[in-house]
């Protein structure tokens, strides 16, 4: 492993459904019946010379493992790209179709995921194809005001997720259950003449703000707008949801984008880059514990808490006890971009995961990525199948089962001790002067 001189190539390719296909929804799914947003798949390629990095973000709910593992080695064939070197993270939008296992539908738009997976390679290829001299850098932003843990523990009822309405009186409810993840992260990648030519940001709350019969992107769409309003011109932005399962928004689209995309344009404005990168990549399947489907253990709490769901997690039971799975078979990844990592884990894991992951890594710094190559559902810590609550009701969309996500974090910790230790950290950065800086962004509208 050695550093060398980064190249980076970018593209987009739309990738919204027709009207017709069902969409995921919230306990009771849709049929799309309009375009909100449009849908994007938007790969970006790192390549120093000795290696290649994939990093594809979709405008999806979920993509199953083996549509991940199909578009990986259709890349690897036509791109040479290792199949452990590309990372597929999906926005997590409930205004997309239904890719990956979710309540309300018993089987998947397998041609639509098909032709997405198609599409995912296309992009790689034609990223691939677009290299050019390139410079790479981290920023961050803190966004504690704009999130908040959605799990409330009351002072009967265990655990109630804020969407499900809280209980009566008002003094049952006694604190948060856990955590929120505030940093919002950036990745910029910059051409030699100093200008953004992609942006990669990573944040820990879900992106659902619109459940009806429209497709839409939600967030990344309307962040990837302003962004372009700000900037003067357009530059992709690929959106990398974080470690998210229990953390939701506290304010609305308009207000979200708003903060997002400021953070976003202060972050990269102010970003060292560097144009020598050490890049690597490692991969594990790793087989985790699922949650016992042989009784509905969550009956009591479902009828207490959200009764109208009943008969929705009874029929879940049946799917699982049809697919008889006795573990759950996924993968964690991980990527080394010079002093930075990027961890890709898969299915919806909660805030205190990727907490525990970028406070024990070895790199100066390092984001996670949920929802990546593959949707087992929800990852939540041994604590919260104690208090119980939405998340840990067995269903297809969250089968791990306690241990599961504890799991991961130790495997995500393990890649990255192996990553450090093949190259040393450099604490050089090419550091541009105030002048540089400002002249570069001259052109840029701010208001």
């Amino acid at each position: 492993m050695k550093y060398g001189r980064l190249k980076a190539g970018i593209a987009e390719i739309e990738i919204t459904g027709r009207n017709g296909l069902k969409l995921v929804g919230k306990f009771t799914s849709s049929i799309a019946k309009g375009k909100r947003t449009p849908l994007f798949a938007k790969a970006l390629v790192l390549s120093n010379e000795e290696t290649d990095l994939a990093i594809v973000a979709l405008d999806l709910f979920g993509l199953k493992r083996e549509d991940c593992d199909r578009a990986a080695e259709m890349i690897n064939k036509q791109c040479s790209i290792k199949p452990e070197s590309v990372m597929i993270s999906c926005s997590h939008t409930h205004g997309a179709p239904y890719t990956a296992p979710f309540l309300g539908w018993t089987s998947t738009e397998k041609e639509y995921g098909e032709e997405v997976t198609a599409k995912i390679v296309d992009a790689v290829k034609t990223a691939r194809n677009n290299l050019q001299n390139a410079f790479l850098g981290t920023g961050h932003a803190l966004l504690p005001h704009v999130i908040y843990n959605r799990r409330f523990i009351t002072r009967n009822m265990k655990v109630v997720t804020l969407w499900m309405g809280m209980p009566m009186p008002k003094n049952e409810i006694l604190m948060p259950e856990g955590p929120v993840d505030p940093e919002l992260g950036v990745f910029v990648v910059r051409a030699e003449n100093g200008h953004p030519i992609c942006l990669l940001w990573n944040f820990a709350a879900h992106n659902v703000f619109s459940v009806d019969d429209q497709s839409s992107a939600d967030l990344p769409f309307y962040v990837q707008r302003g962004l372009d309003e700000r900037i003067g011109k357009h530059v992709p932005a690929l959106f990398l949801a974080g470690c998210g399962g229990n953390i939701s928004f506290n304010v609305d689209l308009e207000e979200a984008e708003r903060w997002v995309s400021n953070a976003v344009m202060a972050v990269q404005m102010d970003v060292p880059c560097d144009p020598a990168i050490c890049l690597a990549s490692r991969k594990e399947e790793v087989v985790l514990p699922i949650r016992d489907y042989s009784e509905f253990w969550s009956e009591f709490d479902i009828k207490l808490k959200f009764p109208q769901a009943l008969e929705i997690y009874r029929s879940e039971l049946d799917l699982l006890r049809q697919e008889g799975a006795n573990a759950v078979v996924t993968c964690i990844q991980a990527f080394r971009m010079g002093n930075f990592a990027l961890v890709g884990m898969p299915g919806e894991p909660f805030a205190e995961f990727g907490l525990e992951i970028k406070e024990k890594s070895p790199f100066l710094k390092t984001y996670v990525s949920g929802y990546a190559n593959d949707y087992p559902g929800y990852l939540i810590p041994r604590r919260a199948f104690e208090y119980e609550g939405y998340e840990s009701w067995t269903a297809r969309s969250a089968k791990v089962g306690p241990g599961g996500g504890e799991y991961l974090v130790e495997r995500a910790l393990s890649l990255l001790e192996e990553l450090s230790r093949e190259a040393p950290l450099s604490r050089k950065y090419l550091r541009r002067s105030k002048e540089e800086i400002l002249g570069s962004l001259s052109e840029f509208n701010f208001e």
